[in-house]
C-alpha cells in the first residue's frame, strides 16, 4: 500500500504540475483575443480588412457602399464564429502593398502567395483556391497554348501589372511577349481590338467580366488549368499574434458552411472543402506531396506502458499511440503500426529505410547520424528506484561502483555509460524485467522514465521496490523519420505545434493516472494525498493573483508599445511626408528654372554687349548655385533614408579631372588663383565607379578651396593605395587660403553646419557639401579628413576604393545605325567634335512651350531636324507617321504621359530600337527607375545642361 500511494503521490505531482504550466502559459494570453466573452468582444477594436472594389465574384462594393462577394462572406463568417469585430475598406491591386506597409489596414483578404509577397508579409492557412486559364478569342481559342506563345515573336499576351500570372508566365514562359494592364477591363477591349493575342487570368474574376460585358460569345477560355492557387490572408512580417488570431478563427467555422457560401458565389467551381473534414494548415503542394506518399511503416515499443504499448487486441495503445492518431488525422495519410518488431528492431529498420518511422526516440549525436527527429513532444522525468532500507541516494555519484540496472536500448544506456564510467551497468530487456531484479536485490538501483517504473510497481506489485530520487537526465521523446522524408519534419511538427496544453493535459492524465489509484482505501487516500492537495492549491492561488498582476502589467505594456508604435508612425509619416515635400519643391523649383537657364543659354548665342554679357553670366551663376543647393538638399534626404546607391561604370579619372577644371575656370579667372593637379604612377586608365558621385567629391572641395583662398593657388593630387582587393586611391586637394582653427574643424562635415556661422553672411552656401563629401566616401568604403592651420591654409584628404578589374568599354557599337542619311563615320566624327547632329531626325515632347522652345532652339543650333509634340498621345501618331532616331520624352503630361506612352511604343507598336530619353524635373532614385523600367534608355534631369544633352543623345545614338 505505502509503495502504491509513493507511486500516485509522483503521478499527481506530474499532473498537477502540467495544469499549473497550463496556468502559467495563460498569463501570455491577451485580455482581448478571439476567445473573449461577448461583453469583453464589444470593447475590441474591429480588425481593418482589405478587400478590392471591384472583382466580382470575390469581392465588389455597391453603389450604396455595401461589401458583397465571396471573401467578404467568409469574413463575416470568420467573424461571427471568432467574436471578433471586423471593418471592411476598398484597397484597389495596385496601392495595397503600400497602404498595408503603411499599417492602413490589418489584413488583406484572398491573395495568392508568391516569393516576393512572402519576404515581407506572413500569411494565414489557404482558405479558397483559383484556378488561372488562358483567354482568346473564340476563333482561336483550340490554337493558343502557352507553349505555341512562347514560340511566337509575333503575339502578345496580357496580364495584371504585379499579379502572381505576370510572375509566373516571366518564370516559365521567359519567351511570351508580355503586356501589362492595371486592370482587366483594358486588356479586353486590347483583345477584342486585336491588339493582343491572348490574357492569363483568375477564371472566376475574368468569366464575371465577360459575362457582365455580354461577350461570352465573342471571348473563351481554355480547358486547360494553367495552375491552381490557394487563398490566403496576408499580415506584415513577423505578426505572429495575428496570424494566430486569424488562422484560430478559420479553424472555428464549419466547413459546410463554407461550402455553402461556395456554392453560392461560384456555382459552377468544385468547393475547396468539398472533400475536406478540416482546414489544413499545409499548402497545395505539401498536400500533393503528402499524397502521394501512401502507407507509412511506425515502428513502435511494444511494451512500455502507459505511453507505447500493445493491448490484448493487438492494437497500438498509449500516450504516443494518441499523438500518432492526431498526426495520422491532420496529414490526411495512413501509418502502420509494426506491432510484431521490438522497439530496438523498429529502430534498425528506420536506419536502413525499411521502417518510415519510429514512434518514440531521444535525440543523441550518434543517433542524429543515421536517422532525422522532430521536435520532442512528450517530456518525462527519470528516477532511481532501489529496493527498501537500501542505500542513501544523495545525487547521481551516490551510485558509483554499484549495480545498476537500465533497459536495453533506451538513450539512458548510452548517456549514462558515458557520463558515469564508474557504474556497474547491468541492461535489462524491459523495465519489469530490471524492476523484478531490484526486488530481488540482484542489482542495488534501477534508472528509467518514472511513468513506466511507476506502472510496473503498480501494476506486479513490487513491494520492494522504492522510488529514491530524481536524476538530472529528462526523457524527451521525438519521432525518428528515416532519411529521405526530411520534407516530412516541418509538417509534423506544425501537427505538434497546434496541440494545445489542454489537449495535451487531458491525455497525459488519461494515461498517466489510469489504474493507478483503483485499489487505494479512501480513508488512505484522504490521509496521504490530502496535505498534497492543500500545497498544490496554495500555490495555485498564488499563481492565479501572480497571473492578475501580470495581465495588469501586461496590459500595461501593450498600451506603452501601443503609444510608442503610433509615435513611431508618426515619425515615419513625417519623413514620408518630408521626403514628398522636398520631391515636389525640387520639381516645383527645377521647371521655372529650367526656363531661366535656357533663355539665358538661348540668350548668349545672340549678339551681346559687354554688360549684357555680364548680366547673363550673373544669371547663369545664380541658376548654378540655385541647382547646387537643391541637389544637395536632395542627396542629404536620400543619405538620411538609406536610398543613394552608387553607380558602378568605367570611367577616365583623367578626363573627369578636366571636366572638372574647365566646370571651375570661370571661378579661377575671377579670383586670379592657380591651379595645378597630379596623377602619380600606379592609378589605373579606367576605373570602374560612380564617376558623378566621385566628381561631386573633388568638385565640393575645390568650391570650399576656392571660396576661402584669396590669393595663392589650389591643388589637386591623386596616387594609388597598396590593396590587392581593390583599386585605391588617396585624393588631396590643398589651398593656400586662411585656415581653419580647431575650435572650426569640430564642426565640420556636419548636416546644415559650418565652422562659424559668419561663413553664410559672407560666403554663402548651406554647409551641406562637406557633410555629403564625407557619406560618399563611406559609400567608397573610404574616409575624409582635413589638416589646417589657421594662416597657413588647409589639406583636405579623402579615400575612395573601386574594383580593381575593369572590362574594356565598347563606345561605339558595331551593329548598323538605321538608314536615315548617316553612317557609324559621322557619328564618331561628332563624337569627336561634340558640334553636328546634322540629318537627325528627333521628337521633342513636352507639354511646356517654354521648355519645348528652349530644348528645339538648343538641338536645333547644333543641327538636329526637331519635330515637337505635346503629350504622349500625339508623340504616338507622330512616330506611327513619321520616322525619328530619337524621342526626348517628357514625364508629367496630360492625356498621356511619358511612362505610358513609351509603354505603348514598346508594347503596341513592337518598337524596340528607337531610344527614348527621358527629360523631366523628376530627378528621385525612384523617379529615374520607374523611367528605366517603363522603357525609357535613358534620363537627363532639368534644369537641360546643353553639353549633358548632347552627349547623352550621341550616346544613344551610338548604341542604336
Amino acid at each position: 500500500m505505502e509503495l502504491r500511494l509513493k507511486s500516485i503521490w509522483f503521478s499527481l505531482i506530474i499532473i498537477c504540475l502540467s495544469q499549473l504550466t497550463f496556468i502559467t502559459n495563460a498569463t501570455d494570453i491577451k485580455p482581448n483575443t478571439v476567445n473573449s466573452t461577448s461583453s469583453e468582444t464589444k470593447s475590441i477594436k474591429p480588425l481593418k480588412i482589405s478587400i478590392p472594389a471591384d472583382r466580382a465574384p470575390f469581392a465588389k462594393i455597391l453603389s450604396n457602399g455595401k461589401a458583397i462577394g465571396l471573401y467578404v462572406e467568409f469574413w463575416q463568417l470568420w467573424s461571427k464564429h471568432s467574436k471578433h469585430p471586423i471593418e471592411f475598406m476598398a484597397t484597389e491591386f495596385s496601392q495595397y502593398k503600400e497602404d498595408m506597409q503603411n499599417k492602413v489596414f490589418d489584413i488583406r483578404s484572398g491573395m495568392f502567395r508568391n516569393t516576393k509577397r512572402d519576404s515581407w508579409t506572413d500569411h494565414s492557412i489557404p482558405y479558397h483556391h483559383i484556378e488561372t486559364k488562358l483567354y482568346s478569342l473564340s476563333s482561336t481559342t483550340e490554337k493558343i497554348t502557352l507553349d505555341t506563345l512562347s514560340k511566337s515573336a509575333n503575339d502578345t499576351v496580357a496580364v495584371v501589372r504585379g499579379s502572381f500570372q505576370q510572375d509566373y508566365i516571366q518564370n516559365h514562359y521567359p519567351n511570351i511577349n508580355l503586356v501589362f494592364f492595371d486592370n482587366i477591363e483594358e486588356a479586353i477591349d486590347y483583345l477584342i481590338n486585336h491588339e493582343i493575342t491572348a490574357i492569363v487570368s483568375e477564371a472566376p474574376y475574368m468569366d464575371s467580366k465577360i459575362s457582365s460585358s455580354r461577350l461570352q460569345g465573342l471571348i473563351s477560355k481554355s480547358n486547360k488549368v494553367i495552375f491552381k492557387n490557394t487563398v490566403h490572408a496576408l499580415v506584415l512580417k513577423d505578426n505572429n499574434e495575428l496570424i494566430k488570431i486569424i488562422n484560430d478563427g478559420i479553424k472555428l467555422i464549419p466547413v459546410g458552411e463554407i461550402i455553402e457560401i461556395e456554392k453560392r458565389w461560384l456555382p459552377d467551381t468544385t468547393p475547396f472543402f468539398e472533400t475536406k473534414k478540416t482546414l489544413s494548415p499545409f499548402t497545395s503542394e505539401q498536400l500533393e506531396w503528402l499524397n502521394q506518399l501512401g502507407e507509412l511503416k511506425l515502428g513502435i515499443d511494444q511494451d512500455t506502458p502507459p505511453y507505447d504499448f500493445i493491448d490484448s487486441k493487438n492494437n497500438h495503445v498509449g500516450l504516443v499511440a494518441d499523438y500518432i492518431k492526431i498526426i495520422e488525422e491532420q496529414l490526411g495519410i495512413k501509418i502502420v503500426a509494426q506491432t510484431q518488431y521490438s522497439w530496438l528492431a523498429g529502430y534498425e529498420k528506420t536506419k536502413i529505410g525499411e521502417f518510415d518511422l519510429v514512434s518514440s526516440v531521444v535525440k543523441s549525436a550518434g543517433r542524429e547520424k543515421v536517422i532525422n527527429f522532430t521536435k520532442p513532444y512528450i517530456t518525462f522525468p527519470s528516477v532511481i528506484a532501489t529496493y527498501k532500507d537500501s542505500i542513501y541516494i544523495e545525487n547521481m555519484d551516490s551510485l558509483n561502483d554499484l549495480r545498476v540496472g537500465l533497459e536495453k536500448g533506451l538513450i539512458y544506456e548510452e548517456l549514462i555509460t558515458k557520463k558515469h564510467p564508474k557504474y556497474n551497468v547491468v541492461s535489462f530487456s524491459s523495465t519489469k524485467e530490471g524492476l523484478e531484479a531490484l526486488q530481488d536485490e540482484k542489482i542495488d538501483a534501477f534508472i528509467g522514465p518514472l511513468p513506466m517504473i511507476n506502472n510496473e510497481v503498480s501494476k506486479n506489485k513490487f513491494n520492494h521496490v522504492a522510488i529514491a530520487a530524481f536524476t538530472p537526465y529528462d526523457l524527451e521523446l521525438s519521432i525518428g523519420v528515416r532519411r529521405g522524408l526530411e520534407r516530412l519534419i516541418p509538417m509534423i511538427n506544425l501537427v505538434l505545434e497546434s496541440i494545445s496544453i489542454k489537449q495535451r493535459t487531458k491525455m497525459a492524465n488519461e494515461w498517466i493516472s489510469a489504474g493507478n489509484n483503483k485499489e487505494l482505501l479512501l480513508k488512505d487516500f484522504i490521509i496521504q494525498i490530502a496535505p498534497l492537495f492543500a500545497f498544490l492549491l496554495l500555490i495555485i492561488i498564488y499563481i492565479i493573483r501572480s497571473n492578475n498582476k501580470l495581465k495588469f502589467e501586461v496590459s500595461e505594456k501593450e498600451k506603452i508599445e501601443k503609444r510608442l508604435e503610433q509615435e513611431k508612425q508618426n515619425a515615419e509619416k513625417a519623413n514620408k511626408s518630408k521626403d514628398e515635400f522636398l520631391a515636389n519643391m525640387s520639381h516645383e523649383i527645377r521647371t521655372p528654372m529650367n526656363a531661366v537657364v535656357g533663355m539665358s543659354e538661348l540668350l548668349s548665342y545672340t549678339p551681346l554687349d559687354i554688360e549684357q554679357q555680364k548680366y547673363n553670366n550673373v544669371i547663369q551663376s545664380s541658376a548654378a548655385s540655385l541647382l547646387v543647393i537643391i541637389n544637395d538638399i536632395l542627396d542629404i534626404s536620400k543619405m538620411e533614408a538609406g536610398e543613394l546607391r552608387l553607380e558602378q561604370r568605367p570611367f577616365n579619372l583623367l578626363e573627369l579631372i578636366k571636366k572638372i577644371q574647365a566646370q571651375i575656370q570661370f571661378l579661377l579667372d575671377e579670383t586670379k588663383l592657380r591651379f595645378t593637379f597630379k596623377l602619380e604612377k600606379g592609378i589605373p586608365e579606367i576605373i570602374l565607379g560612380d564617376e558623378i558621385r566621385l566628381g561631386q567629391i573633388i568638385l565640393n572641395l575645390l568650391n570650399n578651396a576656392i571660396k576661402f583662398t584669396s590669393k595663392g593657388e589650389i591643388r589637386l593630387s591623386v596616387r594609388p593605395i597598396p590593396d590587392t582587393q581593390k583599386c585605391g586611391l588617396e585624393f588631396l586637394v590643398s589651398d593656400t587660403g586662411k585656415g581653419i582653427s580647431k575650435e572650426e574643424l569640430k564642426k565640420l562635415f556636419v548636416n546644415y553646419g559650418q565652422a562659424d556661422s559668419s561663413i553664410t553672411r559672407k560666403y554663402g552656401g548651406t554647409g551641406l557639401g562637406l557633410s555629403i563629401s564625407k557619406k560618399l566616401c563611406e559609400l567608397m568604403d573610404g574616409h575624409i579628413w582635413v589638416e589646417s592651420m589657421v594662416g597657413f591654409g588647409s589639406e583636405f584628404h579623402f579615400t575612395c576604393f573601386f574594383p580593381n578589374k575593369v572590362e574594356a568599354v565598347n563606345k561605339i557599337s558595331n551593329t548598323s545605325l538605321k538608314d536615315v542619311g548617316i553612317n557609324k563615320a559621322s557619328i564618331n566624327k561628332q563624337v569627336a567634335e561634340h558640334s553636328s547632329l546634322t540629318n537627325i531626325h528627333i521628337l521633342l515632347v513636352d507639354d511646356n512651350q517654354t521648355n519645348l522652345l528652349i530644348a528645339s532652339k538648343i538641338l536645333k543650333l547644333y543641327g538636329a531636324e526637331v519635330m515637337t509634340a505635346e503629350n504622349g498621345s500625339v508623340a504616338i501618331e507622330k512616330i506611327k507617321n513619321n520616322i525619328f532616331d530619337l524621342v526626348l520624352m517628357d514625364i508629367q503630361m496630360p492625356v498621356m504621359d511619358g511612362y505610358d506612352a513609351t509603354s505603348y511604343i514598346r508594347n503596341v507598336l513592337k518598337d524596340h530600337h528607337l531610344p527614348i530619353i527621358a527629360v523631366t524635373a523628376h530627378v528621385m532614385p525612384e523617379d529615374i527607375k520607374k523611367a528605366l523600367d517603363s522603357g525609357m534608355n535613358a534620363h537627363i534631369e532639368k534644369p537641360i545642361n546643353k553639353q549633358k544633352m548632347l552627349d547623352v543623345v550621341l550616346e544613344q545614338l551610338i548604341k542604336k
